[in-house]
């Protein structure tokens, strides 16, 4: 009986583990299909991701394209703007010149009015009190004496009718020049209100064109963030049920670094004029450089700036990226990694790369300028920018 039941046992044991093994056969096809199904939809999410990635890409560059345009162009404004003011200056040095000579002409006209005041009075009474010819003639002991009383009359009739001519060019001298001194200052004025005019809407498009990048680089993140998500959920689905996914994660290369996020839009004023411009944001980076061999030289940054047209924060945070804000520098001043170039002082330096970042890079970080300034690492490079660029 014992063995009976012993045997009873095992073969129940045994017809449990057929009908598992059956059960898994006929499930099996079912489980396969719905991972190969799982798998599918993963790699067709990746695609999707990567397609709109690379979209957001071309999105970016072209946005990019466009606000480096209207960075040129402000460029350029600030270029004829500043040679408006200095033809102003100009101008303006020749007015003083010129009102100093009116005023010096302003200074005689009373003499000379007084003059031919006189003048007009006695070429008056030489014509009431005067003869004829004829009566000087005959008045006359021999014709020597009457030309010499006639040449001495002309002489007195000449002297009078010099010093009315006198006042007379004088006074149109004196109309002629502040006729001239309107004129130029009105010339002056012109010029300024167009320079003036011209360099704000550049910079109004400017800062629309940089708002569209801006714009445009937050909807690259969200991709590039979208498709890490999505390449994550496809290796997820890779891993067979039975794997030994300790191992396998421990046998895969590190991950490279996420992008963290954007850079926050740093609020310049571009509608101010250069000096408050300078003052204002040479403050703010002399903060951020406090104690370095760049500290101080925050007003030389914010004067870049202004000229090129670029983010006021970009190269004083790249200098901390790239050499501690210039306590490690492989080259002469060289803060910023920039090529093999060397200067012979901090304000050349600092001129030269931010001009370097405006023609070539555009006006702000963004992960195609990251990729382009620092390929190896560019992750890294970008997100430490980013953070650096929020404290100043």
């Amino acid at each position: 009986m014992r063995k009976t039941a012993v045997q009873n046992t095992a073969f129940k044991s045994a017809a449990s583990v057929v009908l598992a093994v059956l059960f898994a056969l006929l499930c099996a096809p079912a489980a396969f299909a719905d991972r190969q199904s799982d798998l599918a939809a993963a790699e067709s999410n990746v695609a999707a991701a990567e397609g709109n990635v690379a979209a957001a890409g071309d999105a970016t560059a072209a946005a990019e394209s466009n606000a480096a345009a209207a960075e040129g162009a402000v460029e350029a404004s600030a270029w004829e703007y500043d040679q408006a003011i200095a033809a102003v200056d100009e101008l303006e040095s020749q007015i003083a010149q010129l009102q100093e000579r009116i005023d010096t002409l302003q200074a005689q006209v009373p003499g000379q009015r007084d003059a031919a005041n006189k003048a007009l009075v006695a070429i008056y009474k030489m014509q009431q009190e005067g003869c004829s010819l004829l009566d000087m003639l005959l008045s006359s002991e021999n014709i020597m004496d009457f030309f010499n009383r006639l040449q001495a009359l002309n002489r007195i009739q000449s002297a009078n009718t010099a010093k009315l001519n006198e006042m007379l060019t004088l006074q149109n001298e004196l109309n002629a020049d502040q006729e001239e001194l309107d004129r130029q200052r009105a010339a002056a004025e012109e010029q300024r209100a167009l320079a003036e005019e011209a360099l704000a809407a550049a910079q109004a498009e400017r800062e629309r064109a940089q708002a569209a990048a801006e714009d445009q680089r937050q909807a690259e993140f969200t991709a590039i963030a979208d498709l890490e998500a999505a390449k994550e959920a496809l290796e997820l689905a890779s891993i067979p049920p039975d794997a030994n996914t300790g191992s396998s994660l421990a046998s895969e290369e590190p991950m490279p670094e996420t992008i963290e996020n954007v850079v926050s839009k740093d609020g310049a004023d571009w509608g101010t004029d250069k000096a408050t411009f300078v003052s204002s944001w040479g403050a703010r980076i002399n903060a951020y450089l406090a104690g370095s061999p760049l500290g101080g030289y925050g007003e030389v940054f914010a004067a870049a700036a202004w000229d090129y047209g670029v983010d006021p924060r970009w190269s004083p945070a790249i200098s901390l990226v790239e050499s501690s804000k210039g306590m490690y520098c492989f080259l002469p001043h060289n803060a910023w990694g920039w090529g093999s170039s060397s200067w012979d002082s901090w304000e050349e330096a600092i001129d030269a790369h931010v001009r370097g970042l405006s023609r070539g890079y555009g006006y702000t970080v963004s992960i195609p300028n990251a990729q382009k300034y620092c390929p190896p690492n560019w992750q890294h490079w970008y997100n430490t920018c980013v953070s650096e660029m929020e404290k100043i």
